[in-house]
């Protein structure tokens, strides 16, 4: 989807469709790390925290998220979230891509065009509202 240099100190910005250098919304790229060996291989993401921050959503909804979309468990162990399998040498982009989905459902405005991620949830009447 998209190709992303995910240098140290390179923030992206948080509307993953605007090109901006100057965009006021920034994230850092998503930082994973593979461990373990044979059916104990796991993807920790290093920096989730970082990413929730900057996307005002608590990172445990952040991994839940990519965790029923790639339909794997998802673990917090040592305050360190991580998936259950390799997600990053197949395709070293694919949990920033589920990331840019999640903003692109649960995070953008969707009001007319506005796609402003400065939204809040409301929950009224067992419906969720953005």
């Amino acid at each position: 989807l998209i190709a992303i240099d995910c240098t140290p100190t390179m923030m992206l910005n948080i509307d993953p469709d605007q090109s901006d250098v100057y965009y006021r919304y920034k994230m850092p790229p998503l930082a994973c790390k593979v461990e373990g060996r044979g059916n104990g291989i796991k993807t920790v993401i290093l920096n989730i925290r970082e990413v929730a921050d900057s996307l005002s959503r608590p990172a445990e909804i952040l991994v839940k998220s990519m965790s029923t979309d790639l339909g794997v468990a998802m673990k917090l162990e040592n305050d360190r979230w991580s998936l259950a399998g390799d997600h990053v040498k197949a395709d070293p982009l694919k949990l920033q891509n589920r990331l840019y989905e999640f903003i692109r459902r649960g995070v953008l405005c969707r009001y007319k065009g506005c796609r402003n991620p400065e939204t809040t949830y409301l929950i009224e009447k067992r419906k969720l509202l953005m």
